[in-house]
């Protein structure tokens, strides 16, 4: 039994779950996505610029131990990327209000990913970079996670593919409008704190008005559909936070984003180091920014076009291995090669891009034609699904950070091999070549889709 929250001040009808409109019947239109997806092009665009800004205010408050710094901040806020995605999920299902079971988590994780954009912005110390960046993480997973139901709640099974693939485009164009806008920032202020402070500020101000032009578009004003009513729990303990784990089709899904992502943030957020000691660019904050729009450039055009011919051929799989093939390629020539010629470096980009883009266009649609319980808890198993990706975005730095400080650090002996000569580096891209690869191999065991 369910209970439908009708329009205006809440009132109750109890229904059988085969009476509630499904996704496909009553899915939302291309069009209404794309305008709720400005939203996640501001709020889920922003970690990749975020990233170089941390690198930049981490040498600042901590010149010598920068790269643990970063590897220090990630850690902490891994525990927020599990955490959070899974409880605020969970809690946007139980949620009754007028305004619906989402908006609320929405609107109120990005005030605090705003203030913690803001608290970053201020932050002239160690303790201080920590907490914006906590403060950030959990507004972001939170509003993330409550938003993430979408496809599902309001997507037909036939155009999950392409929905995922315009989402996920949107996250692309915030990912290069960021970076640009960081462009823009380094290119009239230089490398300097006030660079940072005003990048931080101006991300704020994205996120926000990012809220405000999505919000007609969520669908506060329509009637909250329910399909269980979970308003009688009391608690939420860890088994039934943790449910969808145990379906075994979900849980493959689970892990091949896990690696697929852990591939990709294993890499990223040192880039502007590898740009600084093994180019030796005159910026490397900016060569970062630019060899990260050559990734984006290579896969936005893949993505849409994977994602159309994904729903017109009905398969998924295939996808995910061509991705997992390119991005291990571009991973093992680096691996190999230690490139430093720029242009050259920027090609890899783009081979990683084309890999990176067919992925997106199918990851979501992967989850949502997998999910274990998607008409009683939609945001909880997405919560699950997007803590899959926000978790290895914090497990890399955290697990590579010490790595690449001790192996590029010359004068050790490890198992036979001196470290220096940029060894860290070497081991950071063989490590994302290891992650693409367990990808396939997870992707291989996902049953009942193809």
């Amino acid at each position: 039994m369910v209970r439908v929250c009708g329009a205006g001040p809440p009132s109750w009808q109890t229904l059988p779950v085969e009476s509630l409109p499904r996704a496909e019947a009553s899915g939302a239109s291309l069009r209404r996505l794309a305008a709720m997806d400005v939203f996640w092009l501001t709020s889920q665009g922003v970690w990749n610029a975020i990233y170089i800004l941390i690198a930049l205010s981490a040498g600042f408050v901590s010149p010598t131990y920068k790269i643990l710094l970063v590897g220090a901040a990630t850690a902490m806020g891994g525990v927020l990327a599990v955490t959070v995605p899974i409880a605020a999920g969970a809690l946007s299902d139980r949620t009754r209000s007028r305004f619906g079971p989402r908006l609320p988590w929405i609107a109120g994780g990005t005030l605090v990913t705003v203030a913690g954009l803001v608290a970053l912005a201020l932050a002239h110390s160690v303790p201080a970079l920590l907490g914006g960046y906590l403060l950030f993480q959990l507004g972001n997973n939170a509003s993330g996670a409550a938003f993430a139901s979408i496809i599902p709640d309001q997507v037909a099974a036939r155009r999950r593919a392409t929905a995922s693939a315009l989402l996920n485009s949107a996250g692309i164009a915030g990912i290069i409008g960021y970076l640009l806008l960081t462009l823009a920032v380094f290119k009239r202020l230089g490398n300097g704190e006030g660079a940072a402070s005003t990048g931080y500020l101006l991300m704020a101000v994205a996120v926000g008005a990012g809220l405000a032009i999505a919000l007609p578009f969520i669908g506060w004003r329509r009637a909250a559909v329910q399909t269980r009513d979970v308003s009688a729990d009391k608690h939420l303990p860890v088994q039934k936070l943790m449910a969808p784990i145990r379906d075994p089709q979900f849980r493959w899904v689970l892990l091949t984003r896990l690696f697929q992502t852990l591939g990709i943030w294993t890499i990223l957020p040192f880039l502007t180091y590898y740009f600084q000691d093994v180019t030796h660019a005159a910026n490397p904050a900016a060569s970062s920014a630019l060899w990260q729009l050559a990734v984006l450039g290579g896969g936005i055009i893949p993505a849409m076009f994977c994602g159309y011919l994904s729903d017109r051929i009905g398969r998924r799989k295939p996808f995910i291995y061509i991705s997992s093939g390119l991005q291990a390629a571009a991973a093992a020539v680096l691996l190999v090669t230690l490139v430093s010629d720029l242009r050259l470096i920027y090609l890899l980009g783009v081979v990683f891009g084309i890999g990176y883009g067919a992925y997106i266009a199918v990851d979501w649609a992967l989850a949502c034609d997998t999910l274990p319980q998607a008409r009683i808890w939609a945001a909880r198993d997405m919560g699950v699904f997007h803590a899959s990706y926000t978790l290895p975005q914090v497990l890399g730095p955290a697990l590579l950070a010490p790595a690449l400080y001790w192996l590029n650090a010359p004068g050790s002996n490890i198992a036979g091999i001196s470290t220096g000569g940029n060894l860290g580096f070497r081991a950071v891209f063989a490590s994302a070549a290891l992650w693409f690869g367990l990808a396939t191999v997870m992707t291989r065991r996902i049953r009942g889709v193809r």
